[in-house]
């Protein structure tokens, strides 16, 4: 059984003249929704094995107040630049090349992808994301490499 969960990062600060938008932070709004989610996964006892994170600043600070307040540690977040600006495509390639001695993971990046992957993954059927949404799947699989949308055991949406 492998667990996955789509959050996208929390609401940041809009991008300022000449500021490149990989360096936008969080606003305080951001960082009090990363702890709202904490809270809810920290009451299911959810404790993620890897934290695969786009290298934004957003994202990156989403992934370490979900560290913190999950009591995970640093070293299990690994950014991959391809989660900033990724496709479909390579969202899914990067899930399924995910370690089997993972169970659940966390992939803290961004919409639009994000989004269209949930939709995936939920039959189709339209998710959207908002900032700090969490989108959950089970799959009844031993290994990354073999999950599709019809391996989806179980579906939970916090938003």
């Amino acid at each position: 059984m492998k667990q996955l969960f789509l959050i996208r990062h929390g609401r940041a600060f809009a991008e300022e003249p000449g500021q490149l938008d990989l360096h936008r932070t969080l606003t305080e709004e951001g960082e009090q929704q990363v702890k709202e989610v904490v809270e809810q996964l920290c009451e299911h006892h959810i404790k993620p094995d890897l934290i695969l994170c786009s290298p934004a600043t957003r994202a990156m600070q989403t992934a370490s107040l979900l560290a913190v307040g999950l009591g995970v540690l640093k070293e299990k977040i690994k950014s991959n630049s391809y989660l900033y600006e990724e496709s479909l495509g390579q969202l899914i390639e990067i899930v399924r090349a995910i370690p089997n001695h993972c169970s659940t993971v966390f992939v803290v990046a961004h919409n639009p992808t994000l989004s269209w992957f949930a939709t995936y993954l939920n039959n189709n059927q339209a998710i959207d994301l908002s900032t700090c949404g969490v989108f959950a799947v089970q799959f009844d699989v031993d290994s990354w490499d073999a999950i599709t949308n019809t391996e989806v055991k179980g579906r939970v949406l916090l938003d």
